[in-house]
């Protein structure tokens, strides 16, 4: 387990723990429990985020895979890298969820929904950001769930556009994400990475003005 960063070594990005949004439960399978997330729950999540990226599939040294090595690399060079991202760009215009297994309380998944942190993004754009399941829990619907849930809160949150980066090796994501419209992009900040892939969606405009939901 990556134990290197500890929530200590943090800036203090304010108090607000909500964004103005709320999401419904609805769809959601009921073995699993959803809520939003806080900084309190910062440093579980970066132990999911590890114990995800250290699976032996997503780093395949023969297929290039080298998750675990990049990610490390990443978090190690920028400490705050967790918690700003946590925020986004605007901590008003956010969400991020963790997902529990209902019966041990066990921290199963999660997924963040922020402003784009690319300052060259237009206001119109979120950010779909560390949507990661523990393989036990996998193939039971929960990352359509979740990505179904950032899509209306992006709507709610008056996005326009979303955008992602994931990795190479996460094919079955890289292909969820693709049913669900997102298509292949620039890969603005994390050019120099050929194992990242950048994905962007479209939220579609329905004729009373709104977007519709996915």
């Amino acid at each position: 387990m990556f134990k290197a960063l500890a929530l200590s070594v943090f800036p203090s990005w304010g108090e607000t723990e909500h964004s103005p949004s709320a999401f419904s439960s609805v769809g959601l399978h009921p073995s699993f429990t959803a809520r939003e997330a806080t900084t309190q729950d910062l440093d579980s999540m970066l132990e999911l985020f590890f114990a995800i990226f250290a699976e032996p599939s997503f780093n395949d040294k023969a297929k290039g895979f080298d998750l675990y090595d990049r990610m490390k690399m990443r978090y190690s060079k920028d400490p705050a890298k967790h918690e700003r991202e946590f925020w986004g760009g605007d901590k008003n215009r956010r969400l991020a969820i963790v997902v529990h297994d209902k019966k041990t309380g066990k921290l199963v998944g999660s997924a963040w929904l922020i402003s784009d942190l690319d300052s060259n993004a237009s206001d119109d754009v979120g950010e779909i950001n560390k949507i990661y399941l523990l393989p036990e829990v996998r193939g039971k619907g929960l990352g359509l769930w979740l990505m179904r849930t950032m899509i209306r809160q992006a709507r709610v949150l008056k996005f326009r556009r979303l955008s992602l980066i994931t990795g190479r090796e996460l094919s079955k994501a890289v292909s969820l994400y693709s049913k669900l419209g997102f298509v292949p992009a620039s890969q603005g900040r994390y050019s120099n990475s050929p194992n990242s892939i950048a994905m962007t969606y479209d939220i579609p405009v329905c004729c009373h003005g709104e977007a519709c939901d996915n």
